[in-house]
């Protein structure tokens, strides 16, 4: 079964093609089982060419050794081909052991010898005129005392051949695995083939008969082996170009499929062969999915439903390879046809598209048909001459043209990713220049600040020591400076409130609202967004590190990036929301790179659409009242920003259904963690939740009255600690 998989694959099945051409048959039938030869005086004198022995043997299946005595009597045997083909070999059933007989009649000279070159699976013994002649692997019927071979070949030189004389050749051959010997077309073949050869013109032509396939396979091995291994590294050392990743793993399996045929021809154990063979049909369909992978990822397009149809196919064809020959080969077809296709799509959308490369790795599917086509009509044009043996320029041209047609397209893509590579080290370079300067500058910049401020000290030195009379007058343009600076701050404060919401403008969007906002400073880190798109209603309580003039530059950012997000890039789920907010700030406060900041929010979303609510929370629980229940919608443990988390995080969305007298509180942690009361505490989490479950019920004017007052009457004397922010909402 494995064979018959094996030998489907059009690269072996061309080999095949190549290695055992069609001859004219020197071997003159008289009838079944006994055969004349005959010299053709055209050949180089004292040598016999080679020749394909299409002859009929006689077959028995009785084992026993007096089988290869001359004399015995064979006239009830079974006229065969020695292949056994099942098309043709219908009247016997093989059962893994049996004797074939062959007697050629000799008629003209060979100065040079004779030799018998066997090609087959299993072991052979043998027998010329009685007498034992050699042997591969040891001849058995039972599968365990069998030592059977791969398809190689084997000569057997012959004793001088007379003229006049008769030659009787028996051969002792087994096959325990007769059932999984198929030919390159799937049909049936356990048996042997055999060739006669001149014993001179076989050891010149050695080289020819046996290397060839090594030779091919061994160099296309190397080849793309050393470009999965090149660009595995390029993988290795910039993870970022995950299209090296995926090309080293193209090339792998490709060159994997060639390293077969170069341990074929070193190796004669049958079942290495069939796990050698089992493994290149499971890497079959994968390279064929891997080129999907690798044109998406070289053209920058992400894999969609037609890719991923690909995967699951590539996976079924897989899986079928030891289940059904039948499925396995419909799966492998429509595999292979399918994502031929699909590349080619790919590639027309990318040269429309002006893809940088598509035109190079067009080329290269362009010289891959080229080629192809030129070797078939050249393969037509040489007809079925075309063998290793006799290395003519059509060979050569024909064995070049196929090299060209399997490296093009693997060959055009590594010449894109070595020009893309580069491309990307001149960016790096250039980048890597321009930051050398900009640190040069900033050096000398510092040292005249430095120099500046050491000259300036020297001279505060001295304006101090001579200007001690005019501390008063320093004192107050001190004064004067701080006002300037207070003044400034509290210009700060005007502009800060002016991005927030008005009480009329939150109204128009929830009309049954409040917000109770206490800064600890003049400025504050907390800020409130009411945003309306369309049906859409956004409320949006954010907390940011720190709180005076750091806080308040966080929570103008954080202001401006929710307009974009929500009003500019139209993004409406209040998860997105906070996910796009999130990436926003690590680019803004370029949290990616070397100089890192440590600032971020926590932030809350509540999102109602008709008769639905949808709540997301980077670190700040939301808390529903209903019939005098309350209930908290848990935050995700993580804050917006912050150079220590990843640059993309996702946040759960939870979803209500819109409730009558249903309120909704979003907060700041300041309510909570302010110190006050009699014993200096912190008032806590627990005391808000029963604070709001008391007066939930009551006007929301009255509601915002009962918590200001509150938390004036807990922090009394001390300082507060945090800013404080609560925006209560009743459907």
């Amino acid at each position: 079964m494995v064979y018959r998989k094996v030998h489907i694959l059009c690269l072996l099945l061309f080999l095949s093609n190549l290695i055992y051409g069609k001859g004219n048959d020197s071997i003159l039938q008289n009838k079944n089982g006994y055969y004349s030869l005959k010299y053709y005086h055209n050949n180089i004198k004292g040598e016999m060419p080679f020749k394909k022995f299409q002859a009929i043997w006689l077959y028995s299946d009785n084992d026993r050794y007096k089988n290869c005595r001359p004399e015995l009597k064979d006239d009830n045997w079974i006229p065969v081909y020695s292949n056994l083909n099942e098309n043709d070999s219908n009247k016997i059933e093989f059962k893994g052991l049996a004797w074939f007989r062959l007697h050629v009649f000799v008629d003209t000279v060979f100065t040079s010898g004779v030799s018998l070159e066997f090609f087959n699976n299993g072991a052979w013994e043998v027998f010329v005129n009685g007498n034992y002649y050699g042997n591969l692997g040891i001849v058995s019927s039972v599968p365990e005392n069998e030592l059977a071979v791969a398809p190689t070949n084997k000569s057997i030189q012959l004793p001088p051949l007379k003229i006049g004389e008769w030659y009787h050749i028996a051969v002792r051959f087994s096959n325990t695995e007769y059932k999984n010997s198929y030919n390159g077309l799937g049909v049936l073949e356990p048996g042997y083939k055999m060739s006669i050869e001149g014993t001179d013109r076989l050891i010149k032509d050695l080289p020819n008969n046996i290397y060839p396939s090594a030779i091919l396979g061994s160099g296309l091995f190397a080849f793309f082996f050393t470009l999965s291994f090149i660009h595995f590294l390029l993988y290795i050392f910039y993870k970022a170009k995950r299209s090296n990743l995926y090309y080293s793993l193209l090339s792998f399996t490709l060159g994997f499929i060639f390293l077969q045929i170069l341990l074929g021809s070193a190796m004669n154990s049958a079942d290495t062969k069939r796990v050698m063979g089992l493994i290149t049909l499971l890497i079959t369909p994968i390279f064929f999915y891997l080129l999907i992978i690798v044109l998406n990822s070289l053209f920058e397009y992400k894999q969609n439903i037609f890719s991923k149809i690909l995967g699951v196919l590539t996976l079924l064809c897989v899986a079928s390879v030891m289940i059904n020959n039948l499925i396995f080969l419909v799966l492998l077809a429509a595999n292979i046809i399918s994502t031929l296709v699909y590349a080619l799509v790919i590639l027309f959308f990318a040269l429309k598209n002006k893809k940088p490369g598509s035109k190079l790795i067009g080329s290269g599917f362009g010289f891959f048909a080229l080629f192809i086509l030129s070797f078939f009509v050249l393969s037509i044009f040489f007809g079925g001459n075309l063998k290793f043996d006799h290395v003519k320029i059509g060979s050569l041209v024909l064995i070049i043209l196929l090299c060209l047609c399997i490296i093009s397209i693997p060959f055009t893509m590594s010449i894109f990713l070595a020009w893309d590579f580069s491309k990307t080290n001149k960016s790096l370079s250039k980048k890597l220049i321009e930051v050398e300067e900009l640190s040069k500058r900033s050096i000398e910049q510092e040292k005249e600040k430095q120099k500046l401020l050491s000259e300036q000290n020297e001279n505060l030195e001295l304006q101090v020591t001579e200007r001690t009379k005019e501390i008063h007058e320093q004192k107050k343009l001190i004064e004067e400076k701080n006002k300037d600076i207070t003044d400034s701050i509290n210009y700060a404060q005007r502009i800060q409130r002016s991005i927030l919401p008005t009480q009329n403008e939150i109204k128009d969007i929830f009309e049954n609202a409040f917000v109770l906002f206490k800064p600890r400073d003049i400025v504050s880190g907390d800020f409130y967004q009411f945003k309306k798109v369309g049906d859409l209603k956004f409320c949006i309580l954010a907390d940011c590190t720190g709180h005076g003039v750091p806080g308040a530059l966080m929570s103008m950012i954080g202001s401006n990036l929710i307009h974009q997000v929500i009003i500019e890039r139209g993004i409406n789920e209040p998860n997105k929301i906070l996910s796009e907010l999130h990436k926003e700030v690590k680019s803004t406060l370029r949290q990616t790179s070397g100089d890192q900041s440590h600032d971020g929010m926590d932030a809350s979303v509540v999102l109602l659409q008709g008769k639905k609510i949808f709540i997301a929370s980077a670190n700040r629980p939301v808390y529903i009242v209903q019939d005098n229940v309350l209930t908290e919608v848990k935050p995700d443990k993580r804050s917006i920003g912050g150079s220590q988390s990843l640059d993309e995080v996702e946040f759960v969305v939870t979803e209500l259904d819109v409730q009558s007298n249903m309120m909704i509180y979003l907060f700041s942690d300041g309510y909570a963690d302010q110190f006050g009361g009699e014993a200096g505490k912190k008032f806590k989490v627990k005391n808000l939740n029963g604070l709001l479950l008391s007066i939930n019920e009551k006007p929301l004017d009255v509601q915002h009255e009962i918590l200001n007052s509150t938390f004036d009457t807990w922090k009394n004397h001390l300082e507060q600690v945090d800013d404080v922010s609560l925006i209560g909402i009743r459907f």
